[in-house]
């Protein structure tokens, strides 16, 4: 696809929430030590903001990990977002013992594929895991 000008100035002038697909008043979890500049970008996008998965379904989950131990909490966060939510797992970037590889095999593992990523800021990335559209009701 060939963008025009137009087009990519907008692509790039995109916000942060909006490239991660939060909408106004949507429900949002975060687990682990999120970002406090992506905290407070949820904030001011008037997104509900839960910081324990009682309460759900969620539209979206934010999983901050640092290590692949952390992974082990993607099953869980994976089963509190409706069949059309994501699961925003947060990483830092360059940890050599912390590869997306790990986590799109803890994602499958949980029955979520990885459909996305994204840059969070100079130091974290996000990669976005969904429920596979055959298993969405």
């Amino acid at each position: 696809m060939i963008r025009t000008p137009a087009k990519a100035l907008q692509a790039a002038t995109k916000s942060l929430i909006d490239k991660l697909g939060v909408k106004v008043g949507q429900r949002v979890a975060c687990m682990g030590h999120v970002d406090e500049a992506l905290m407070a970008e949820l904030a001011r996008a008037q997104a509900q903001i839960a910081t324990v998965l009682r309460g759900g379904p969620f539209d979206w989950i934010f999983l901050a990990v640092e290590k692949v131990a952390d992974l082990a909490r993607l099953g869980r966060a994976g089963a509190a977002i409706k069949p059309n939510g994501g699961v925003w797992v947060v990483f830092p970037k360059g940890l050599p013992d912390l590869k997306a590889e790990h986590l799109i095999s803890a994602g499958k593992s949980c029955g979520l594929v990885d459909n996305k990523i994204a840059r969070v800021s100079d130091r974290l990335t996000a990669m976005k895991f969904v429920v596979p559209l055959s298993r969405r009701k």
